[in-house]
């Protein structure tokens, strides 16, 4: 008869390639994840992994056995969820992922609230602007700040925040430089780019309109761009969860507020389609209440 705890160590194995970091998701030891590994080999009668000493891969049987173990803890998990006191339980070890930037700045300041009303989780928080597979990583929620697409169809998403954008310079960089009074004015301007992303859509009133910007600059992060537009370096167009601050005590200068920025991005939770668990809504539930709507990041208010 099938375990339910080693066809779950061996999902998180297959998901991790990694014994150690599988146990410790779940709460087990190496040892004893091993233990459950080689427990479920035994009943299966057939090796599902090749371990050597630097890695541990799928068997083309454990490949074949890995999509019916998957929905066997699928359906364990909806078991357990439909009756009794684990229907509500808030516990075990919730793994997230999040953007660098966003997580340091409006995650990281209230984790310490979250697991007070939650004492029996353990929070794995991955902090990075990498895109992850949730499934194929072990992730139980992934916080994205992104435009949805059709590639997330096998996945549930909501919306835990808006994500509106402002373009702004510091006081230093508008003496030098003066004040572009039209988007086009722009493409002679020095601007700060995140990422490749050069070319800035913003509204106005003849409709949208896509503007090309250049700079020496270009940086992987939001608090690199915050740093670096408030440094003088050039023009950014910045989400207002990361400028609040700067916006609000003058640092930086909101310019062309007569041509909003048009962005279809929002601060997304992305968890499996299914059953959510208790962990999983207590986590969504709680960052949902505590960015509000609209974010309270927007509610700062900026100087005259």
């Amino acid at each position: 008869m099938l375990d339910p705890v080693s066809v779950e160590v061996f999902v998180r194995v297959a998901q991790r390639l990694n014994i150690s970091a599988a146990g410790r998701d779940l709460g087990l030891s190496a040892a004893v994840a091993s233990r459950r590994l080689q427990k479920l080999e035994d009943v299966l009668e057939t090796r599902l992994f090749h371990r050597t000493t630097r890695e541990v891969t799928l068997t083309g049987d454990g490949e074949q056995f890995l999509p019916y173990a998957e929905a066997l803890l699928a359906s364990h998990e909806r078991a357990l969820a439909a009756v009794g006191p684990a229907a509500e339980r808030v516990r075990g070890v919730l793994r997230v992922s999040a953007p660098s930037s966003f997580g340091q700045l409006h995650m990281v300041p209230v984790i310490k609230d979250f697991l007070a009303q939650h004492r029996e989780l353990e929070l794995d928080l991955h902090l990075s602007d990498e895109v992850v597979d949730l499934a194929r990583e072990g992730f139980d929620v992934v916080v994205r700040n992104a435009a949805l697409t059709g590639s997330m169809s096998s996945l549930r998403a909501r919306r835990l925040a808006r994500d509106r954008r402002v373009v702004c310079a510091a006081p230093s960089y508008i003496e030098r430089h003066g004040v572009p009074e039209q988007p086009g004015e722009l493409a002679r301007h020095e601007c700060v780019v995140l990422h490749d992303h050069s070319t800035w859509i913003v509204g106005g009133p003849d409709g949208p309109q896509s503007v090309r910007v250049r700079g020496r600059l270009r940086v992987s992060d939001g608090l690199s761009m915050l740093a670096a537009a408030e440094d003088g370096l050039g023009v950014v167009l910045i989400s207002r969860w990361a400028a609040s601050a700067a916006l609000a005590c003058g640092q930086l200068v909101p310019i062309l507020t007569a041509f909003p920025v048009i962005s279809e991005h929002a601060i997304w939770a992305l968890y499996l389609d299914g059953v959510v668990s208790p962990k999983v809504r207590a986590f969504i539930d709680f960052f949902a209440d505590r960015f509000g709507d609209p974010p309270y990041w927007e509610a700062v208010a900026e100087p005259p």
